[in-house]
């Protein structure tokens, strides 16, 4: 299955949010921001597509919540990589992106 890392029709770009925040108020209001503009996978991390506009915005709301002991990492996943799903891995990862 191929997945699209970039929708040029929408100018909007695919990115993975993932965070660690010890605590609680602040990791709610974090993921309650991030929530809005896409998916949670798991317990602290989410897929949103997002424009250029979009992306500073939740970048800037995402320091003003967060603090010196945060974590926020924003992977940007504008190309087509290599993508396997987790019915589909070898014994040897040779991808870009795995899902599993």
């Amino acid at each position: 299955m191929e997945r699209l890392f970039l929708d040029e029709k929408n100018n909007k770009t695919f990115y993975l949010i993932i965070y660690d925040i010890s605590e609680n108020k602040k990791r709610k209001k974090i993921s309650d921001l991030i929530d809005g503009y896409g998916v949670r996978v798991q317990y602290s991390s989410f897929e949103v597509w997002l424009n250029e506009k979009q992306l500073q915005n939740i970048m800037k709301k995402m320091q003003k919540l967060s603090g010196e002991q945060d974590s926020i990492r924003i992977y940007k996943l504008s190309q087509k990589p290599n993508v396997v799903e987790k019915d589909n891995l070898s014994e040897e990862l040779q991808y870009d992106v795995v899902i599993c």
